[in-house]
């Protein structure tokens, strides 16, 4: 919404409009149009196989006792290329006499609780007992339908987009670039949709306002790192933990374009007053390499909290100090481009003042 002065200069003899003006492309709707075609059609060969199990199991699921045949556990590979599974053959009979053996992957609790030649519950869909699994279905249904109700309106947001996009005008660069010159708001108009304070200063309050909030956030982060070391080493108590899965993730970095990958460790210790707890950290590639599953591994933990736990080997320190020194640099630095912009703006604002006044 944009107000659009008539007449002399005055205050208060202005109109209001709606304006809405937007710059198509026909090469960005096609690509992002793809690129949400492609993620919710994955989506949607998730979920979808999911709930088809689940719906089958939720409304003809029967419950028959099996035996647990073979338990295997699935290492990660030492170049990371898949993660650590606990998987459990075993076999049942249906209620009409069919044998039927299966497969389930478990969580590592389950694995260890469970014994080879030991009974187990098993449930599976009466007409068609290959749909079957450990336990009972677990989590409401209703999580996954709107996940494919989400992942379908991505779909088809992402084929209109592509559709327009290819239906769309393809502009030259020259005939972009002579767009690209056009302002966005025109002579007399005054653009509410910006704070005037970034209006006035430019690119100076833009940045200076995001670079001083990062910086901030940089600082928080380091002030509970800095809290919680001193706590572990105030108060932490050292176990033994076991190494239940390695995985591997890969994020994208964006400001580098690149891909980075992230090496994970989830592991369960059990405090001194009885208590059995999951833990998981990030460690380098290398003690990934060098640690194995249902490995011995020493971690620390607070006696008052032990879900806050990590490996007593990780030292941590000169990482927080790293990141509040840049999140210093960040605050500071925005702080001194904001008062920049915030002086630039006052000077501004008593030269239109002295222009109105004439």
């Amino acid at each position: 919404m944009s107000p659009i002065r008539t007449g002399p200069r005055r205050w208060g003899q202005w109109r209001w409009q709606f304006t809405w003006q937007p710059e198509t492309n026909a090469a960005g709707l096609l690509f992002f149009g793809a690129v949400m075609l492609f993620m919710s059609t994955i989506l949607l060969g998730i979920l979808g196989k999911y709930m088809y199990r689940a719906h089958r199991l939720a409304s003809e699921g029967k419950f028959a006792t099996g035996t647990v045949v073979k338990k295997v556990m699935q290492p990660a590979s030492d170049n990371g290329t898949s993660d650590t599974s606990y998987e459990v053959d075993y076999n049942f009979t249906t209620a009409d006499g069919h044998d039927i053996q299966g497969n389930d992957r478990v969580d590592p609790d389950e694995w260890d609780q469970l014994k080879e030649g030991a009974p187990v519950q098993i449930e599976y869909a009466a007409t068609k007992p290959q749909i079957n699994q450990i336990g009972a279905i677990e989590g409401p249904i209703i999580i996954g339908e709107i996940g494919l109700v989400i992942a379908s309106i991505m779909w088809l947001a992402g084929a209109t987009l592509a559709v327009k996009g290819l239906r769309g005008p393809w502009s030259s660069p020259k005939e972009g670039a002579h767009r690209s010159k056009t302002p966005a708001v025109m002579p007399g108009m005054v653009d509410l949709g910006v704070p005037p304070f970034l209006k006035n200063a430019g690119p100076f309050g833009l940045f200076a306002t995001i670079t001083m909030i990062i910086g901030v956030v940089f600082l928080l982060v380091a002030v509970a790192n800095f809290n919680q070391e001193r706590k572990f080493r105030s108060e932490g108590k050292i176990a033994t933990a076991i190494v239940l899965t390695k995985s591997r993730r890969v994020e994208h970095d964006q400001q580098n374009n690149a891909y980075e990958s992230h090496y994970d460790l989830d592991y369960r210790f059990t405090t001194d007053d009885g208590q059995s707890v999951r833990g998981s950290a990030e460690v380098s590639w290398d003690s990934w390499k060098s640690i194995h599953e249902r490995d011995p591994i020493q971690i620390i933990y607070l006696s008052r909290r032990p879900s806050k736990n990590r490996l007593v080997t990780e030292n941590s320190t000169s990482i927080i100090w790293s990141t509040a020194v840049i999140g210093a640099a960040l605050a500071g630095g925005g702080a001194i481009l904001l008062g920049y912009g915030f002086f630039i703006t006052k000077r501004k604002q008593r030269a239109q003042a002295s222009g109105w006044a004439d």
